[in-house]
């Protein structure tokens, strides 16, 4: 099996991200009651989940202030591993 760079191992984690269980019942409840409002632990939880996103995402692109977010980076590539691990993909 190949090596994955650093950019498909991001789109993994992502797309496990926002394929969770809490993701899709909220996104259900809303499809199915249309007024429903989200909880604020709900929001909570969809909030961090963009902000790993955004991490993961920009720490993975190849831009001028990539070497200073080498921490999102690793924090991608232990998610990555703990995922794998968990066999959640």
């Amino acid at each position: 099996m190949k090596r994955l760079t650093d950019a498909e191992k991001c789109c993994k984690v992502v797309e496990a991200l926002v394929s969770e269980d809490i993701c899709q019942d909220i996104e259900f409840r809303i499809a199915v009651h249309k007024d429903y409002k989200i909880t604020g632990h709900e929001v909570k939880l969809l909030n961090n989940k963009i902000t790993k996103i955004y991490e993961f995402t920009h720490a993975t692109n190849k831009h001028s202030c990539q070497a200073y977010h080498t921490d999102w980076l690793n924090d991608m590539k232990k998610t990555y591993a703990d995922m794998k691990k968990h066999r959640e993909f």
